[in-house]
């Protein structure tokens, strides 16, 4: 299947579930195609029903999102690479350093492959979707730390209260990460997504999934698949 052709009259409209840090939060999110360029998308994500500014990024024609890591300009996250094929691969790697005060360094491995079609049915209908995996991780370089410690020191009749300073070497953690993304060609993005990371203890600690509600491509709302994609 060859890249599709995007135009600024194509919308997308989704279910959002996020689960982080014990809690989930549902959403609905527009993302909308605001300009075409020679090698990539201005997009617009509006939450529906919020108050805060819809934010507009720039991403590849295969959706991959590319941001400054150590100065440079690296694509972290790339969900799809056309042509697609039944067993095709490809892979996203990079390491960032410093990305906030606990890390020194951050490295992410992410190799995706093109598993086969699959049915699917979300709240836009049912597909017949190419199904992609992401089977990833991530590995983490912390930054030592000093622990200060009180310690009591007895002297005679008298006892004194000291401040003992423990230097903690830098350590390293990692995890796994996972992705899934169902393709419709029909709809030129994927219908339904899941993204889930896990920490060095193997619990996953977020989770963020979303279903296609509707589709827009400019002369009329695709309320179903074309012929073909759908069940």
């Amino acid at each position: 299947m060859d890249r599709p052709k995007l135009s600024t009259q194509e919308a997308w409209t989704y279910h959002i579930m996020v689960e982080k840090g014990g809690t989930a939060r549902e959403r609905r999110d527009e993302i909308a195609v605001v300009r075409v360029n020679g090698d990539s998308l201005l997009v617009r994500t509006r939450e529906i029903g919020s108050s805060l500014p819809a934010k507009e990024q720039i991403f590849g024609f295969d959706w991959s999102r590319l941001r400054s890591v150590n100065g440079e300009e690296k694509v972290v996250n790339q969900p799809l690479s056309f042509p697609l094929s039944v067993g095709k691969t490809w892979r996203v790697e990079y390491t960032e350093e410093n990305p906030n005060p606990l890390h020194r360094s951050e490295h992410f491995v992410s190799p995706s492959r093109v598993i086969g079609w699959e049915s699917v049915a979300v709240p836009a209908g049912e597909f017949r979707a190419l199904k992609i995996e992401v089977n990833g991780s991530w590995t983490a370089e912390l930054v030592p730390r000093v622990v200060t410690n009180a310690v009591v020191v007895k002297g005679g009749e008298k006892s004194a209260l000291l401040a003992q300073k423990n230097a903690i070497p830098a350590k390293k953690a990692s995890g796994r990460i996972y992705k899934a993304f169902w393709y419709v060609p029909s709809i030129k993005r994927w219908v339904k997504s899941v993204e889930e990371y896990y920490d060095s203890n193997g619990v996953r600690s977020e989770r963020f999934a979303s279903e296609l509600e509707s589709y827009t491509s400019g002369a009329a709302p695709a309320a179903a698949p074309e012929i073909g994609e759908r069940l």
